[in-house]
């Protein structure tokens, strides 16, 4: 994948993630993306700081989860597999904080994977202005560098009509 193509799909993944914690009532912290070659592929890393260890609902966490999946196939240059594999390893780990049962899991990842569906369709515009915006904030001091701290993030959101707390 290029880089131009890699890095609008991390910011449309990350602004997924960012805009459905806020949706369930997270605090939103900063976004960032940066294409290092540090991660275990050689390619980048990037990440997007809800607060979710904060909230004691598992659905919430897989949610949360799914909405960066969702925004990334949803955004028309696709993704790729190997990006969200911590991601899987998180929805993983949230099921079995959830319920004990297979069937209980299947049955809440579902619910999940419907309710982000919805949100990040419902707030598709402020995905797409958050993802614009991180894209947009390539750093001076530190090249390679994409990212939008708190305020700026909580600022765009608000525009799109999703409140959200800061967190700290």
């Amino acid at each position: 994948m290029s880089n131009g193509n890699w890095l609008t799909t991390a910011a449309y993944h990350e602004s997924g993630h960012m805009v459905a914690g806020a949706a369930v009532g997270w605090p939103v912290g900063e976004i960032w993306i940066i294409r290092d070659g540090t991660d275990e592929t050689g390619n980048a890393q990037a990440r997007c700081g809800t607060y979710w260890h904060q909230d004691n609902e598992p659905l919430n966490w897989v949610v949360e989860t799914y909405g960066g999946l969702i925004a990334q196939w949803r955004y028309p240059g696709r993704g790729w597999p190997e990006y969200a594999k911590e991601d899987y390893e998180h929805i993983r780990i949230a099921l079995r904080a959830a319920a004990n049962d297979v069937d209980q899991q299947v049955r809440l990842r579902r619910r999940a994977r419907r309710r982000a569906r919805v949100l990040v369709d419902r707030h598709w515009g402020a995905v797409e202005a958050l993802g614009t915006a991180l894209l947009g904030g390539e750093s001076e001091y530190a090249p390679g560098c994409h990212r939008l701290w708190p305020h700026q993030v909580q600022r765009v959101l608000g525009t799109h009509g999703l409140q959200a707390s800061v967190a700290g």
